[in-house]
């Protein structure tokens, strides 16, 4: 049986998606499978694509249908043959060292169902801005609402987990809130304050307000489990956070906020991020 699925939905993201399975390639830990899951895409992905399958590991499913990250995410749970699922967006790279380590993270502490990690920033070119992570702690319904410290695209689980728990395929930009607060009372989640996925983290305009009005959906439906004030003061916030934002959109400064949002790394910091970058991107055999 293979130990760990990764399953990797795309749409339109022929720019980044050979990087992306090759950061898979390149993993110290061989025992994987890799499931490539086209959501109708119109670009030169699926050509991308199939330059891969040479590799016994990896599968690709393409139906030529358009429907949505979260109805992705659950056909990936349903396809898995892997004990252990792990996340990862088409614009992202794998650290060399991620499922080595979330693995043993998951077997020395067979409790946790889900397990997520601390990762660097990189921007359209692949240069590293940042680091973006928050100290390990027990996750509340607040916590979630404010900062929540599950960065997406890091989490990896066991695969009957995400079978249990599907994503609301309604939700096009905050399905992973969603889940993680509607199964907060039965999961136990780990957080690893090591860096273990370079992130993509591109500002879109029409993303934004369909994740705030989203937001104000789940807020509205958890109100009873968050004290009135903080209901308040967060509403207020999803508004506010929108004026800035379209404001940077209007003066092209988006992309400097975004990169001066995350905490600044040290010298050796970035030594040791750029010498990873470099063993997530080296040369495989379908290069």
């Amino acid at each position: 049986m293979t130990i760990i699925t990764i399953g990797l939905p795309f749409y339109n993201q022929a720019a980044y998606l050979s990087a992306a399975i090759r950061s898979v390639v390149n993993q110290s830990f061989t025992d994987w499978e890799l499931l490539l899951l086209d959501d109708g895409s119109t670009d030169n992905s699926l050509a991308v694509a199939y330059r891969w399958l040479t590799d016994p590991r990896i599968r690709l499913i393409s139906d030529k249908k358009r429907l949505g990250l979260a109805s992705r995410l659950n056909q990936i749970a349903r396809l898995a043959e892997g004990r252990f699922l792990a996340r990862m967006d088409a614009d992202d790279l794998m650290a060399p060292n991620r499922l080595q380590t979330q693995l043993h993270y998951l077997l020395e502490n067979p409790q946790t169902d889900l397990t997520a990690s601390f990762a660097y920033i990189i921007d359209r070119q692949t240069r590293i801005c940042g680091l973006r992570g928050l100290p390990a702690q027990s996750p509340r319904y607040h916590k979630l609402l404010t900062r929540c410290p599950i960065i997406h695209p890091t989490v990896m689980g066991k695969t009957n987990w995400f079978r249990r728990h599907p994503y609301n395929p309604v939700l096009q930009r905050t399905e992973d809130l969603e889940l993680w607060l509607r199964t907060l009372p039965e999961t136990r989640i780990g957080i690893i304050d090591e860096p273990l996925l370079f992130y993509r983290d591109l500002p879109r305009k029409h993303h934004y307000r369909t994740a705030m009005r989203e937001y104000r959906d789940i807020l509205r439906q958890y109100r009873p489990a968050i004290s009135p004030v903080a209901y308040r003061f967060y509403w207020s916030v999803s508004y506010l956070k929108q004026g800035p934002f379209f404001a940077l959109r209007q003066n092209r400064l988006t992309g400097r906020f975004f990169r001066n949002r995350y905490k600044p790394r040290s010298q050796a910091g970035q030594l040791h991020a750029e010498a990873q970058l470099y063993l997530a991107q080296k040369n495989t055999f379908a290069d």
